[in-house]
């Protein structure tokens, strides 16, 4: 039963218990031990009485045995006087000696005196022991000894227990002894046992008063303990308990008021952080609404350029995406998209027209070429017939005329040629210059592209760390969310979505981060491209600087040879002497047609070079559309179609 579970006592108690036990505690040791000791003690004090009292009579028989011996008395003097000074002999008032032999005769007993002479070995005491005969057994076996029994006592003529000492004196073959009543070893044991109950008694009373005033002292603090705790479990922590001790209670006491102290602490703090976690709750949700619209702002942002892009891979420099908002990174990433289609488109637009003033040069150069071609065919076979009219210039002096008239007019006309494909190379180094020009603003433009290709993907990398800075502060909140128990576990969700949103946006930008390399890759290879366009261009300025060199003699020489027609007209009457001189003056000439020749078929190689060219570069410009009604191609398609008509 619980009543009797010491663990559900009440202090109180608890604390008179502890001194009614000690109490009891005391009585049962003192009843059970330390009054058997003191009896103990008792009995052996008077063993030790009657032992040393026997030994006294031992020596006085032993003195006058002495005597005896000694022959200054018989030896029944000896044991007459010593049976008469031992029989008068009394000690603790009233205890006695006697004296009996081993055969158990009485030889003397100083209060019974009927015993005097008679055999003993048949008396008992109450008990039925044969005293005298264990007396005598001890004797003859130890010399000395204690025996106890019951006998009568004189003075209160009632049986009692008495414990006597005997020695034997082998000499006269008697044994001495005496005895003491334990009467008064009881009496003793008594009265010391009611002054013990007695004390024991008040030092109960006094403890159990004690005990009283200090469970009270103990339990009241305890008590106000208690109900300070049992408030404090049912919520109310505005409480102190007062005590001022410096004793474990009090100790206990400071403890608790701090350990109240400190909940209060926590439920401030408790209240303080759900305060924070519903503020986290609002601002997660928040910051989902803002991801959520981030995400579909990003995800039809990413799709819109991602369709743009695939038109702009394809050639379509068309294209134009629109911003939401031009002030954030999609917006201006946008704008830099736009920038660099426009830059492109721009680029394409000047190489068309470059192309086209080259085709329109290579054209022209072609058609000076065959007519200086022809030209130099016609002075060549004039100067065959100057040569063969030498040999008929003696008889036909008006008829060299004529044909020096004529070859004058042809040198003139050689020389308008040569000038007019001396204009015609100047225009045609001057085009190669432009399209040197256009191809290098269009490698700077494709550089451009290339370096709005790395702001574009350094914008990725802003997008991608704004992603990781999104997933660690999905993190963070995951974590506040933990702190905060119960309370954040929807905050939790929110803080997972969130951080599955930043992996998506970073898997996003790492797909765009590919593509933009890709069309860094591409803008290289265009480069490139333009590079070898730009050498060939340089190229074909040197073929056009060498035929302006070779044009520029042919101008020189046809300026010669309308002096020297000129002079033969003015000094026609001095032809047939100077015939030898007009001669080689001839062949001088046919020379130079003949270089002239040479020279205008290098312009005509030059001139197919540069179409190669032009056509290499407009089928590179091809692949572009610059507005939404044709395409590059279409236009140089027919610009080539009018060129070569």
């Amino acid at each position: 039963m619980h009543i009797f579970n010491p663990k559900d006592w009440k202090m109180f108690t608890k604390s008179a218990w502890l001194v009614v036990s000690i109490v009891g505690l005391f009585l049962v040791s003192y009843f059970l031990f330390i009054l058997p000791i003191i009896e103990n003690d008792l009995l052996e004090g008077k063993r030790k009485d009657v032992s040393h009292a026997v030994e006294v009579a031992y020596g006085i028989i032993d003195s006058y045995n002495q005597l005896a011996e000694n022959g200054l008395i018989s030896e029944e003097e000896a044991k007459q006087t010593a049976r008469k000074v031992i029989s008068e002999i009394r000690y603790n008032n009233d205890e006695y000696f006697w004296i009996n032999d081993y055969d158990l005769k009485m030889i003397m007993h100083p209060i019974n005196k009927a015993l005097d002479g008679t055999n003993v070995a048949s008396i008992k005491d109450a008990n039925g022991v044969r005293m005298f005969q264990t007396m005598a057994d001890v004797v003859k076996s130890e010399g000395s000894g204690f025996v106890e029994y019951q006998w009568m006592n004189p003075t209160s003529k009632e049986v009692e227990s008495k414990i006597s000492y005997v020695i034997g004196f082998k000499k006269w073959n008697w044994i001495v002894g005496s005895g003491m009543y334990l009467t008064e070893v009881q009496e003793m044991l008594t009265s010391l046992r009611n002054n013990v109950i007695l004390v024991l008694l008040i030092v109960a009373l006094i403890a159990v008063i004690a005990g009283y005033y200090f469970a009270v002292i103990i339990s009241s603090p305890i008590k106000s303990l208690n109900n300070a705790a049992s408030k404090v479990a049912s919520g109310d922590t505005n409480i102190k308990v007062d005590y001022n001790s410096k004793d474990e209670i009090g100790e206990l006491t400071n403890s608790f008021n701090l350990m109240v102290g400190n909940i209060n602490n926590s439920i401030e703090e408790i209240n303080q952080k759900s305060k924070e976690a519903e503020t986290a709750t609002i601002e997660a949700k928040k910051a989902q609404q803002i991801a959520v619209n981030q995400q579909e702002y990003l995800a039809n942002n990413t799709s819109i350029i991602l369709q743009e892009m695939e038109k702009f891979a394809n050639g379509d420099l068309t294209v134009n995406v629109k911003a939401e908002n031009s002030d954030d990174e999609i917006g201006k990433l946008f704008n830099g998209f736009n920038k660099a289609v426009n830059n492109i488109k721009e680029m394409i637009k000047r190489v068309q027209e470059a192309v086209q003033a080259a085709a329109s040069a290579s054209s022209q150069i072609s058609a000076s070429s065959e007519e200086l071609a022809a030209g130099s065919q016609e002075q060549s076979a004039q100067a065959s017939e100057v040569a063969t009219a030498i040999e008929q210039m003696a008889t036909t002096i008006m008829e060299t005329t004529k044909n020096v008239t004529g070859a004058t007019e042809n040198a003139k006309n050689a020389g308008s040629i040569a000038d007019e494909g001396g204009k015609a190379v100047i225009d045609t180094i001057n085009g190669m210059e432009r399209i040197a020009d256009v191809v290098k603003k269009a490698a700077e433009t494709v550089e451009k592209l290339g370096a709005s290709s790395d702001q574009i993907g350094e914008i990725i990398q802003v997008i991608d760390e704004i992603a990781d800075q999104t997933n660690l502060l999905a993190l963070n909140a995951a974590i506040e969310a933990a702190r905060a128990g119960e309370h954040g576990r929807g905050f939790a969700v929110v803080a997972d979505e969130v951080r599955k949103l930043a992996e998506r946006t970073t898997k996003a930008t790492k797909e765009i981060a590919s593509m933009i390399k890709q069309i860094q890759e591409d803008t290289n290879g265009a480069v490139q491209s333009i590079t070898t366009g730009k050498v060939e261009v340089e190229h074909g300025k040197e073929l056009a600087k060498k035929a302006g060199n070779s044009l520029k003699l042919i101008i020189e020489s046809s300026k010669k040879v309308v002096d020297d027609v000129t002079q033969v007209a003015s000094a026609s009457e001095e032809q047939s002497t100077a015939a030898e001189q007009i001669s080689r003056s001839i062949e001088g000439i046919n020379s130079v047609t003949q270089e002239t020749a040479a020279g205008t078929q290098q312009i005509a190689r030059a001139a197919e070079d540069l179409n190669r060219l032009t056509e290499n570069l407009q089928q590179l410009i091809d692949a572009f559309k610059i507005d939404h009604n044709y395409s590059s191609a279409v236009n140089n398609h027919y610009t080539s179609k009018r060129y070569l008509n």
